[in-house]
């Protein structure tokens, strides 16, 4: 009897097919594609003492299911930190632990976006952010950037576009500080100004506050939904995978709470993790200001290799701005190269790197890169640096200073 040919699995699926699960390498002698912190900075010991804490003193909680929302304790800690350190009032109750920050994105499109719907964000976005926007089938609209992040007038006339073309976004998203790719913090007034322009519009915004607590040396606006009038307007996620690792997969998100009690039930199966959560937050409950400034100085130390060796190595045919935090750069080579078709080649070499087109919802960006410094240490930033400027000028791309 002959098979059967397989079925169209495509007529199945609700979303487009995205490939194959990720399987992430990071045994690349220079990672400069992976931001977070690298496996030098994981405090495992504390972690340990944290881990036979939680489970000698709360254990027994495992034999029941934690609430939709995730535990209690966990969600208290959360919330003091979030008035410590980004000015939000929240209560527990006004929290949703998730599975890292990528679990609140994919909830909040999950929740509200249909195909064809309208997401407005920052001109460059996050690689991962527009993977998801893009598997929902939205269609994504950037708007022009500066030094100071998103410009103001420039979402006005695309909102005001939008309007005209019968189309609502759904929401703004915007990474507001240290934004990734484009390392970028925006300006109090400027955040001011989004909220105000939300409002006018009909619009929400989603804050994705990933990157707040790896801090090097800026000062840094209270959060947008901090702001008078925002706490129905605003969704907001972080996360503990940049100040510790991803592997611990645990973020958060709160909402206006007719969404947030939507995002609990569609997210959750059985309850949230409950050991997980227990543990980080009680290594962070003891040790927060030590791990914070412990990060600071690491990060400082591993932008600045970077910075130098960019310097010694590229000249003047790379441009930068320097960041403040955050765990990479966004660099400019010159006119015409295309960062995207060299990727094979400097990859031959060891160096991972992510090209500036794979932020750009128009596919712009050709002759942008992405450089995370967190990962390796600045012996290694260096030699990394270096054997990327070789590959370059052998293939031309740069000339001989």
């Amino acid at each position: 009897m002959t098979a059967a040919p397989a079925p169209d699995y495509d007529r199945f699926l609700v979303h487009p097919y995205p490939g194959p699960p990720r399987n992430p390498k990071e045994d690349w002698k220079y990672n400069f594609g992976t931001v977070l912190p690298g496996v030098d900075l994981l405090p495992l010991p504390l972690l340990a003492e944290s881990a036979k804490q939680a489970i000698l003193e709360e254990g027994h909680l495992l034999s029941y299911y934690p609430p939709d929302q995730g535990p209690e304790p966990a969600r208290q800690f959360i919330a003091r930190r979030m008035k410590l350190d980004r000015e939000i009032d929240v209560t527990a109750e006004e929290l949703l632990l998730t599975n890292g920050s990528n679990e609140a994105i994919r909830t909040v499109l999950d929740t509200l976006i249909a195909p064809g719907d309208v997401i407005v964000t920052e001109q460059n976005l996050y690689l991962g952010s527009l993977r998801n926007f893009r598997q929902w089938g939205a269609e994504v609209v950037g708007v022009a950037t500066d030094a100071n992040g998103m410009q103001p007038e420039a979402l006005e006339a695309t909102l005001a576009d939008l309007q005209r073309q019968g189309k609502r976004p759904k929401f703004i998203y915007t990474i507001p500080t240290f934004q990734n790719p484009e390392g970028t913090v925006l300006a109090a007034n400027r955040r001011k100004a989004m909220l105000a322009l939300a409002q006018r519009f009909d619009t929400l915004i989603f804050e994705d506050d990933c990157y707040v607590h790896e801090n090097i040396d800026a000062e840094v606006p209270p959060a947008i939904a901090s702001l008078p009038g925002a706490k129905e307007w605003v969704m907001y996620c972080a996360t503990f995978s940049k100040i510790l690792g991803p592997g611990v997969r645990l973020g958060w998100m709160t909402a206006p709470q007719r969404l947030l009690d939507t995002f609990s039930t569609r997210k959750v199966s059985g309850g949230n993790n409950f050991l997980v959560p227990m543990i980080v937050c009680r290594y962070l409950e003891q040790h927060w200001d030590a791990r914070v400034q412990e990060l600071k100085g690491i990060l400082k130390g591993r932008r600045d290799a970077m910075i130098g060796a960019l310097d010694e190595h590229f000249g003047e045919q790379v441009t930068l701005v320097t960041p403040r935090g955050g765990m990479f750069l966004w660099a400019a080579l010159p006119e015409g190269v295309d960062t995207l078709a060299l990727m094979n080649k400097v990859s031959a070499a060891g160096v991972r790197y992510n090209p500036g087109t794979q932020f750009s919802p128009a596919g712009a960006a050709k002759n942008y890169i992405r450089l995370a410094f967190a990962f390796c240490d600045e012996r290694t930033i260096r030699e990394g640096i270096g054997e990327l400027a070789r590959v370059l000028y052998r293939e031309g791309v740069l000339r001989r200073m």
